[in-house]
């Protein structure tokens, strides 16, 4: 089967289950494909070009990796619309589909998905603790000098930090599908920094001097 629906009680966590299995496939973040929710739901239209996009062969990657990753927000007729590519999904692509209880989609839908519960072990940041578009892009805009005084690694554990590191990655990720820019070189090397890092949160290095040295 080539279709799992990662069930978790939190998007990042969902993202950092997903993220691990295509590290584990060696697919690169350029044959990741995903769906932008227009409004607050994804329509038949956004599957349907969801579904065109899997058709498309891998450029770097043993496959091209679907990913929905709140897929609460499909309405009936866009879950009505995927049942025929989840059941059978391009020779070259495999779908995730995120949520946090299997009740808000299909019975049709979900027997065509291999389930993975996730055991969630990590503390969830409060507010004042999270990294969001508008710092990502503050930093890239500052010197280097500049971005040392900003950056303070907002984590007292390493399950804060996995989540604190883990929201960076999928922001960076995000930006690097919109429209080129001038920082688009600049956002594939700091990618590239942090998902090393994410890696070596489990070590006891000083994640302050290496969230740092990513950055700079």
């Amino acid at each position: 089967m080539h279709s799992y629906l990662i069930i978790g009680s939190l998007e990042q966590i969902r993202l950092t289950e997903i993220q691990a299995r295509l590290d584990a496939l060696d697919i690169s973040e350029f044959d990741v494909i995903t769906i932008n929710a227009s409004q607050s739901s994804i329509g038949i239209n956004d599957v349907r070009e969801f579904i065109s996009k899997l058709q498309l062969l891998p450029s770097q990657s043993p496959m091209v990796a679907g990913i929905i990753s709140d897929a609460s927000l499909l309405t009936m007729e866009a879950q009505q619309a995927l049942l025929k590519t989840l059941e059978e999904p391009p020779t070259t692509a495999i779908l995730f589909l995120g949520i946090s209880q299997k009740n808000m989609l299909l019975p049709t839908v979900l027997s065509r998905l291999e389930s993975v519960v996730l055991k969630e072990k990590y503390t969830v940041l409060a507010p004042n603790r999270s990294i969001d578009e508008a710092l990502i892009e503050n930093l890239l805009n500052a010197s280097s000098g500049q971005r040392l005084s900003m950056l303070s690694l907002p984590c007292k554990t390493k399950e804060e930090s996995r989540v604190f590191l883990s929201d960076a990655i999928h922001i960076l990720r995000k930006k690097l599908t919109r429209p080129p820019s001038a920082h688009a070189t600049q956002i594939s090397t700091i990618l590239t920094r942090l998902m090393k890092l994410y890696d070596l949160n489990q070590s006891s290095m000083n994640m302050q001097l290496l969230l740092e040295s990513a950055f700079l």
